[in-house]
């Protein structure tokens, strides 16, 4: 229970403590094509890995942070990694070329390209004055 856990983090966190987050994009265009198969196939890694057992938006993760009473700090999106989703990208250079091209559209599109966010989580300082 990711929300349960941000949660009950808030009270072990010292003052001008962050929290670092990574969770897969399941909006991710593999993904996206995939359901539009008919495919929604566990994988022994990568964002459908079979430890996953929530999956998040980049909205639906930030609107979980903020109903834990966190602000987003900093966020990055990172793109995917082309080895490990495309085996053939190894041979002929092919990584060299792709790995830059899919930075570049995970940074203009995250929400279509970002493999995971990555953030680091403040306590919203509204929420601590309430509790």
């Amino acid at each position: 229970d990711p929300a349960a856990l941000l949660r009950q983090s808030r009270t072990l966190l010292r003052q001008g403590g962050f929290i670092a987050v990574s969770v897969p994009n399941v909006a991710h265009a593999f993904v996206r094509l995939s359901l539009m198969a008919g495919r929604f196939d566990y994988q022994d890694r990568g964002i459908l890995d079979r430890t996953h057992l929530r999956f998040f938006t980049r909205r639906t993760f930030r609107a979980m942070v903020r109903q834990c009473g966190f602000t987003i700090q900093t966020e990055t999106t990172t793109p995917a990694p082309i080895e490990e989703v495309w085996s053939g990208a190894a041979t002929g250079g092919r990584a060299e070329f792709l790995q830059p091209l899919g930075a570049g559209m995970a940074r203009v599109f995250p929400t279509l390209f970002g493999y995971q966010f990555v953030v680091s989580l403040v306590p919203n300082q509204s929420a601590q004055r309430i509790r």
